[in-house]
């Protein structure tokens, strides 16, 4: 979903989860190359019943004015609204049967609404700030459902289209329009990761607008110097360095580092999270960014630990935290 709150399937991994394996996980994935033109037909049906389970979703929060809020509006009756209404959108997923070349990326989005309800209630008795511990979980959630997103498109390339208005029942599109499409053209501002937004060019993420300005590869001995206490990179890896501006859209003031999650990828398929970024201090991080009001820009930089054989495919993507949108940003000019 585009907006913060609005969102179907946010990745939050609890320790519901912690016993599933990466046997589990690679035993679901989608297997593209030998599917029936059968079961892409079969997407059809199942389209139409997410969507309109969606919609049933969007409208109750809509109702109870959950849907267009920034999070950190909410007050603790609204938190558990809030996790009683993805406790319901899980239950009546469950009862949606997918074509066999989409139960994986359904038990992902299970997973993903039921772990949001457990979210809810953790932040209405501790505080926002709770779901910060998740962030690696996240990350990690978010890229099995990507991959198994494109693992699903690879074989049926109609996928694209519902996958995309399935992400879009936040209220920026009318709902009452929302019926798979095949061959629609994607509506969603911002690059993916085969075609990311160009260096230097801005572009919407949730309630920001953001460009990468300025790249440093090997910004290594800059870290270094930033603090005394900072260590060296990992043996095989250097950091690097990228700068961001960004001006905000939202209602209610926000820090950048609050409402966004940073990471990258490269060719070797396996993701840099701000989590483990491993830089230590970084000088003007994005991190100590004062608060931004509606209107406001701001400049800071980031950071990763990257390794040789990703320096020269590395692109960044921004996610807001509380949604599954991916923007995809390049890191140098082609």
């Amino acid at each position: 979903m585009k907006r913060t709150v609005g969102m179907i399937g946010i990745v939050v991994l609890g320790a519901v989860l912690v016993g599933h394996t990466a046997t589990a996980r690679q035993d679901r994935a989608a297997t593209p190359g030998t599917t029936p033109a059968a079961t892409c037909a079969a997407l059809d049906a199942y389209a139409t019943a997410m969507l309109e389970t969606g919609t049933v979703w969007a409208d109750a929060m809509e109702r109870d004015g959950l849907l267009d809020r920034e999070p950190q509006t909410f007050s603790a009756p609204e938190w558990i609204g809030f996790a009683e209404h993805y406790e319901a959108l899980q239950t009546a997923i469950k009862q949606i049967t997918p074509p066999p070349v989409a139960a994986g990326w359904h038990q992902n989005m299970v997973e993903h609404v039921g772990l949001t309800s457990s979210l809810g209630r953790t932040v209405a008795t501790s505080g926002l700030f709770a779901a910060i511990a998740f962030t690696d979980q996240v990350d990690a959630l978010r890229a099995e459902g990507n991959e198994q997103r494109r693992q699903i498109e690879a074989a049926c390339p109609e996928f694209e289209a519902f996958h995309r208005q399935w992400d879009l029942l936040d209220g920026e599109v009318n709902r009452e329009d929302a019926t798979p499409t095949a061959g629609a053209t994607p509506t969603q501002a911002g690059g993916t990761r085969d075609t990311p937004v160009p260096l230097g060019t801005a572009a919407d993420v949730g309630d920001w607008t953001v460009t990468v300005t300025d790249v440093v590869p090997d910004a290594t001995a800059q870290i270094m110097t930033a603090n005394q206490f900072n260590e060296p990179p990992p043996a095989g890896t250097q950091f690097y360095l990228i700068t961001l501006e960004a001006t905000y859209h939202g209602d209610e003031p926000v820090r950048f580092s609050t409402a966004m999650s940073w990471s990258a990828v490269g060719e070797s398929a396996v993701s840099y999270s701000e989590g483990a970024s491993r830089c230590g201090v970084i000088p003007e991080g994005m991190s100590d960014v004062p608060e931004v009001f509606e209107g406001g820009t701001i400049e800071g930089n980031i950071c990763f630990a990257v390794r040789a054989e990703d320096l020269g495919s590395l692109v960044l993507y921004l996610s807001p935290r509380f949604g599954d949108e991916n923007v995809f940003f390049a890191l140098r000019q082609d």
